[in-house]
Parts: structure tokens; C-alpha cells; sequence
């Protein structure tokens, strides 16, 4: 066994990782020449710290194994057992094509991904397809004159699927709080001509042409599976976090609360059992460890903060279109939110088919979770995205809650 140290500056100060190669178990159908593991610990300027592994499999390509967090107090605990894109549903809007980018439609993110060059890698390629950057991220915090500037990690990976180019990325920040989104750039995969399609699409071709193009409107639905082990992987609890109005009184004198949108409070409801979630305005969600409290007494935890998210449901024949947050006990052979099936997953023959079958009813409360977020994105084809579509993205925010009882990084 050998062991590779390196280091690079960074504007902020400087970052330390050992890569060792692969004592994970690998898990699900991958080929040879595309599974990869290494293994880094990433110290930050603040005096935080990160140990993971990152891996390149087939189908879901990059995925992170491991996670632990050690913030400034000198506490590290495990938080990310194992996080992964588990499907990329791209329906267009005429009904057809309904893409599964991951399972059936491509031979998946890693088997497709592509060499880098340097010039591409702001920081180290760890592998010819992975890139690792480190960059400041701005402030850490702020008050007056005083300030922090903070840090963060990124490792990431670009896969040619069709016309479509994924940048697959996770991002570690110095505060224990972790990032993972799915980038959308390439060209555009559907040109359609004839006034039909005037509706479902837009014209990309000029306005006095005889013949009228169309690049069709389509979704990209990204399921991200986060097997998150705050503190082990045993009881786990589930809270659900939603902003209700309130119309009783309120602590405050002077207050009318029966005025509409005057006074809100926060529910907290913790979920007993397997749910399909519906995303909301201002709802998040929060894992916490039910055994381990931080100093003020408080449980510790991470909570899934959506990004730009709206609601999106597919037809009946697509039961797993119709949720947002997926919570499921653990299972080894549940890895695909859509076409989990033997083929994907030797040895796994009686495994749910889908993320929606998965919520079985099966209680979660004290439980080993596993929660899978739907994101959508609407891409409505524009004059800009040709030739070369300008990138965008979409995604997720971790962010540690109540780890500490005060700042991670005081």
C-alpha cells in the first residue's frame, strides 16, 4: 500500500491531503476501468477540517464516501456515509423523449465522464476525470470591522451525455456545512421544425426562415441520495421545519397577528415513518443524531436546505415524479431512485424498482435514514443557448445544525 502527501496554496492559506487507495467496499454494477476511490483529509486555514473519499462509479459517477467533519472545538464526527446522484429524469414537454440519464438512457455519469486538462482544473486533477479546487468563498462571517474570510473544497467531474455536457460537483466548506449540484451546459439535444411545436418551445432559428425551428422546453429532474451518518449511522431522527401563519396573539405589544402575513411561527413535526415530501415555501428538513447533544443540551444535526426548488409531478406511470424529499430506512440495495433493479445492483433481487416503492411504511424515528431530494429545473430554451449553452445549475445546501453550541469556527 502507498500513500501520495501533497500541498497547495491557497489564497487564504493553505490545505493539506494524504490520497490513499481504496478500502471501501464497492457497491452496485461498475466497470473496471471506471471504479476509483481515493481517500483526502483537507485541513482549512480556520483550523477545521474534512476527511473523505471520493469515487468514480458507472452509472452515478462521482460519488462521496465518509465524510467526517472536525470543526474548530477539535470534535470530529462522521456526517456523509455515502452521497450520490441517483437518477436524472429529463422529460420534454411534447411527452417524449422522458430521458433516465443515470440507469437507461445513457451508460451513466461516470462511464461517460471526460479526461480534464490542467488548464480546466483550477486546483489538482486527483484523477484524469476529477478535479479538486480549493478557493475562498468569501466571508465566513462578519460583524463591524472584524470579519473571517472562509474556505472550501470542490471536487468535481464533466460527463458527456448526448448533446448535454453534466458537471457533477460537491463542495466541503470550513464550517462543516457541504454543497452538491448538477450543472447543465453542452448544446441543445432536440431541434423540432414546424409551427407544432410553437408551444412547446422556442424558435432558434431566424424569424423570416420558411421553415420555423424549435428547441423544445424539457425538465431536469436530479435525484441526489444522502446517506447521512450524523454520528453514526444509528438513531437518526427526522425533523420536518415549515413556516405557518399565525393568527393568535403575539409576545410582542401592539401586534394585530389576525392581519395576514403579519406573524408566523416555525412547526416542528419529527416523522415516525417513511414519507414522500412535498416541497413548500420556506420548509426544510433536519436529521439529527437523537443520542448525541451539544453543549447547551441540543441535539446535533444537519438540515437540507432547498435551492431555487419549485413543484414538479409526472404522470401516474412515474409514481416517483410526485415528491420532493424521499425519507427511507437504509437498505444496502436501494441505490437508484428509479430502475433499481438486479442489473444495477448484483445480488439485490427483490429491491424496491423505485424511490416511491422504497416508502413502504417502515418506521424511520430512532432508525438508520436515507433521504433522497428531487430537484427540478425548467430549462425554456433561449437565443443564448446556442451554440454553446451557458452553464446552469442545480442543487443543495447541507448545513450543520447545532453541532456546536456556538459558531463552528469559534
Amino acid at each position: 500500500m502507498t500513500s501520495l502527501r501533497f500541498r497547495f496554496a491557497a489564497r487564504a492559506g493553505s490545505l493539506m491531503g494524504a490520497t490513499v487507495p481504496a478500502f471501501l467496499l464497492l457497491m452496485g454494477a461498475t466497470s473496471p476501468s471506471v471504479a476509483q476511490t481515493a481517500c483526502d483529509t483537507i485541513g482549512f486555514a480556520a483550523g477545521t477540517e474534512w476527511s473523505l473519499c471520493w469515487e468514480l462509479r458507472q452509472r452515478e459517477g462521482l460519488i462521496i464516501r465518509g465524510a467526517n467533519y472536525r470543526d474548530k472545538g477539535g470534535v470530529s464526527r462522521s456526517v456523509l456515509f455515502r452521497g450520490s446522484i441517483a437518477e436524472v429524469h429529463v422529460p420534454y414537454h411534447t411527452g417524449t423523449p422522458r430521458f433516465l440519464d443515470v440507469t437507461v438512457s445513457t451508460s451513466g455519469l461516470g462511464a461517460n465522464a471526460l479526461d480534464l486538462a490542467g488548464s480546466e482544473c483550477d486546483g489538482a486533477l486527483v484523477n484524469p476525470k476529477v478535479c479538486r479546487e480549493i478557493h475562498d468563498r468569501g466571508y465566513a462571517w462578519k460583524f463591524s470591522n472584524s470579519f473571517q474570510i472562509g474556505q472550501e473544497v470542490t471536487y468535481w467531474i464533466s460527463s458527456q451525455l448526448g448533446q448535454y455536457t453534466y458537471i457533477t460537483s460537491w463542495t466541503f466548506r470550513d464550517d462543516g456545512s457541504f454543497h452538491t449540484e448538477l450543472g447543465f451546459t453542452g448544446r441543445l439535444q432536440i431541434l423540432r421544425t414546424g409551427s407544432a411545436y410553437a408551444r412547446f418551445g422556442s424558435r432558434v432559428n431566424p424569424q423570416a426562415a420558411s421553415v420555423p425551428e424549435f428547441g423544445t422546453n424539457h425538465m431536469h429532474n436530479v435525484y441526489w441520495r444522502l446517506d447521512l451518518d450524523v454520528d453514526g449511522f444509528t438513531n437518526d431522527g427526522i425533523n420536518r421545519i415549515t413556516q405557518v401563519r399565525h393568527t393568535g396573539s403575539s409576545p410582542d405589544p401592539g401586534v394585530n397577528c389576525t392581519i395576514a402575513g403579519t406573524c408566523h411561527i416555525n412547526r416542528h413535526i419529527r416523522l415516525k415513518t417513511e414519507r414522500v415530501e412535498r416541497l413548500a415555501p420556506f420548509k426544510t428538513w433536519h436529521q439529527i443524531d437523537r443520542g448525541t447533544t451539544n453543549l447547551d443540551g441540543r441535539p446535533i444535526g444537519y438540515e437540507i436546505i432547498p435551492e431555487g426548488n419549485q413543484l414538479w409531478t409526472g404522470p401516474r406511470s412515474e409514481p416517483w415524479a410526485a415528491g420532493e424529499l424521499f425519507v427511507t430506512r437504509f437498505d444496502g440495495c436501494e441505490l437508484f431512485a428509479v430502475n433499481n433493479n438486479s442489473a444495477l445492483n448484483p445480488g439485490c433481487r427483490s429491491s424496491a424498482p423505485h424511490v416511491r416503492a422504497m416508502v413502504n411504511g417502515q418506521a424511520v424515528d430512532g432508525a438508520d435514514v436515507v433521504l433522497w431530494y428531487n430537484a427540478h429545473f425548467q430549462h425554456v430554451v433561449r437565443d443564448e443557448d446556442q451554440l454553446n449553452m451557458p452553464i446552469e445549475h442545480v442543487g443543495l445546501e447541507l448545513q450543520p445544525r447545532s453541532w456546536r453550541h456556538v459558531n463552528t469556527l469559534d
